[in-house]
């Protein structure tokens, strides 16, 4: 498995980050690694979710309001 600075590896729920690398004159190389336990990780979707129903729902009662003015205007 190959883990660098933009693809984390996810397994378990534990994510291990890249979190530095270094070369060095003699051509060694380092990587510093972090892990994380991410309990949260499905809440911004969760909450997207939410958004986007409400913005949904807001626009189909604007448009409901407005058909029924026009509906009752031309009457």
């Amino acid at each position: 498995m190959l883990i660098s600075m933009n693809k984390p590896l996810r397994d378990r729920g534990f994510t291990l980050y890249q979190a530095s690398y270094m070369e060095e004159p003699d051509g060694g190389e380092w990587s510093t690694f972090a892990v994380m336990h991410n309990y949260g990780r499905v809440i911004p979707y969760i909450s997207s979710a939410l958004v986007g129903f409400g913005l949904a729902w807001h626009f189909i009662v604007m448009l409901i309001r407005r058909a029924r003015r026009s509906a009752g205007g031309i009457a």
